[in-house]
């Protein structure tokens, strides 16, 4: 059964600064709070601060940098993104129960507020996804998307979708997502950005502390 609250979460228009896709560069943390703040979704930034906790992935190539935006193909329905084969066909069931909604594997992106699950796949980055508008999707029955107790089936997992992220985070769920800018916003967007959709700044977890005192002065940009 899936839990919907609506297809999507919206929130108010926002503009992206004019930086180039790719490495920031040694960003100082109060520069990464202040693109936290303006160009992630609301919704987002409240909960993340009324639970106190990130999400995390594991990022593959370690950053040298403090922090990066990226836009990585959906990986979820590729063969080899997991070593069971089974991964394969849970994720494309997945797909077909989402297929009425903008998150789904061939959309989205997985994430953890477990730095210890995130980090079997790689360096440990808080994730903050980009866009006016973004949707998500987490188990309510298993920790982990893959593997479930039913191997490759997930018509009978329950899904809690566009719901209760902080319950989410405090249970160390993993979090499909997927973020884009709405037409209305793209139009002032550079160039490189107006086709982005789930693009998202990653920066490496042994800053979180800098971070948090960061957004906590700027209340995480909340009125």
């Amino acid at each position: 059964m899936i839990l919907d609250r609506r297809q999507a979460i919206v929130t108010s228009s926002i503009f992206l600064p004019p930086f180039a896709k790719g490495v920031l560069g040694n960003l100082a943390i109060s520069n990464c709070s202040d693109l936290i703040c303006n160009y992630t979704p609301v919704s987002f930034r409240e909960d993340i601060k009324l639970e106190d906790l990130f999400l995390y992935r594991g990022n593959t190539i370690p950053l040298d940098d403090v922090a990066q935006v990226v836009d990585p193909e959906p990986d979820l329905l590729m063969e080899g993104t997991y070593d069971d084969p089974l991964a394969l066909k849970y994720f494309e069931c997945l797909e077909k129960v989402l297929c009425a909604f903008p998150v789904r594997p061939s959309t989205g992106h997985i994430a953890t507020s477990n730095q210890q699950e995130a980090g079997k796949w790689g360096q440990t980055v808080s994730v903050w996804p980009l866009g006016s508008s973004w949707a998500y999707v987490w188990p309510e029955d298993n920790e982990i998307f893959f593997p479930t107790k039913c191997k490759d089936q997930c018509d009978d997992s329950e899904l809690a979708l566009n719901q209760r992220l902080p319950d989410a985070l405090h249970r160390n769920r993993e979090v499909l997502f997927t973020s884009w800018f709405d037409d209305q916003q793209a139009v002032s967007l550079p160039k490189n950005f107006k086709s982005l959709r789930s693009a998202f700044l990653i920066i490496p977890s042994r800053f979180d502390a800098q971070l948090k005192v960061e957004l906590q002065k700027r209340n995480y940009g909340l009125s």
